[in-house]
Order: C-alpha cells, then structure tokens, then sequence
C-alpha cells in the first residue's frame, strides 16, 4: 500500500522538487516532479490521496466553548 501524504514542502531553492510526509514526525520522502513531454502526458490518478473530512466537534464540546472560552475571543468590528 502506497503511503498518504498529507504534509508537503515546496522551496525555491529546490525547484522541482517537493517534500512530502505522511504524518508531521514521519520521513521526509523527496520527490521530483518532471515534465515529461509536451504532448501526451500519462498521468495515472490511482495513487493521489483520498480525500478526508474533519469530524467537528461534538454538542458537549461546543458548549464547553460557548461557555467557558466564548470570552476570551476577541470580537472584530465589521470592516468597511
């Protein structure tokens, strides 16, 4: 099973290449994007990462914030 990155680096001190990790302690994997030919490129789409969802938080959660960290947040004016 190939791996999911889900972290990435890109630098203009290493064009072309890009640094990828799949998790924020795991190695860091390099790879070089090439361009192959102007003219038919393959491309194959069965190794890009799956999508994911964040979860949300829970009622019980967002009620502890509400209540108890509410305050602290600071509330901007309406920018015009």
């Amino acid at each position: 099973m190939s791996p999911n990155f889900i972290n990435f680096y890109v630098s203009a001190e290493h064009p072309g290449v890009v640094e990828c990790r799949e998790f924020s302690d795991s190695p860091v994997v390099r790879i070089t994007l090439r361009k192959v030919s102007k003219v038919n490129v393959n491309v194959s789409c069965d190794n890009l990462p799956y999508e994911m969802f964040a979860k949300g938080l829970d009622l019980d959660h967002q009620w502890y914030l509400f209540e108890n960290i509410r305050e602290f947040c600071r509330i901007d004016e309406p920018k015009t």
